[in-house]
């Protein structure tokens, strides 16, 4: 019996050799697997260049001036004021197209005491969201001072002075990255051929799948607003934010055949 286990196990063993053996010379050993196709490989290609911000955003704010902070309530021809006064901001606002958004809320505040709640006055709130280019500059500070003064003259709220953020525009990043990818698709033909010249095979460029999670993400900058001493207005200027190059970057996968 033991004579007759040890010659099945020789006989099992045989036949799994045999099968191994088969599919090595199918795969490995038989020419006409690969010299039909020629072989594939691929190679990751890096395109960059430098970029500048072209555009420009900030976020001016509005909120309860002193008078309405202390107001417990609100006649009815005080909250048709502040409507008017903001509705004259949005006004102005769309004169130039520099700007939107424009809802606001009033809202009444509270304080506690021996565990009473106490009428302290009003919240405001509200809030624009303004995006310009460099040579538009000069036009949105004057809208800023233009909200401003529409703001003290209600007597109810006061604007913020908001900081410029540099950024780069979504026209800007299209066209930049048309750019590295042409500068991607050349590194590939010049590969294409070089490859054919070290192989003495011809090669060719498949395909070449770009990977737009590789580009930069930049640092933006932000500059904030001063009041302008040489103005006897007591109006402010803004001034842009210095910003420099960012680098931008793309890559690629190129898959190449060389028969």
């Amino acid at each position: 019996m033991l004579s007759f286990f040890k010659g099945l196990g020789i006989g099992l063993l045989c036949i799994v050799c045999f099968v191994v053996g088969v599919v090595f010379n199918t795969q490995f050993l038989n020419p006409k697997s690969s010299s039909g196709n020629g072989f594939v490989f691929t190679n990751e290609l890096e395109a960059s260049n430098k970029l500048t911000p072209d555009t420009f955003t900030s976020t001016p704010s509005f909120s309860a001036s002193a008078i309405l902070s202390t107001r417990t309530n609100l006649t009815s021809d005080e909250k048709a004021s502040i409507a008017g006064a903001f509705n004259e901001i949005l006004d102005r606002v769309a004169q130039d197209k520099l700007c939107r958004g424009g809802s606001y809320s009033v809202e009444p505040t509270f304080e506690y005491s021996n565990g009473l709640q106490i009428p302290k006055g009003q919240r405001f709130e509200a809030s624009l969201t303004c995006e310009i280019k460099a040579e538009q500059l000069s036009a949105y500070n004057t809208l800023l001072n233009d909200m401003d003064k529409i703001a003290s003259k209600s007597g109810f709220f006061t604007m913020s002075m908001p900081s410029l953020k540099a950024k780069f525009s979504k026209e800007q990043l299209v066209n930049n990255e048309k750019i590295l990818s042409e500068e991607l698709l050349k590194q590939a033909l010049s590969e294409q051929e070089r490859y054919s010249s070290l192989t003495a095979k011809a090669c060719t460029l498949e395909s070449l799948d770009f990977n737009t999670a590789s580009s930069h993400v930049p640092i933006f900058r932000s500059v904030a607003l001063s009041a302008s001493s040489a103005k006897a207005d007591s109006a402010f200027e803004n001034a842009l934010p210095i910003v420099g190059e960012e680098d931008r970057s793309l890559s690629a996968l190129a898959r190449y055949r060389c028969k």
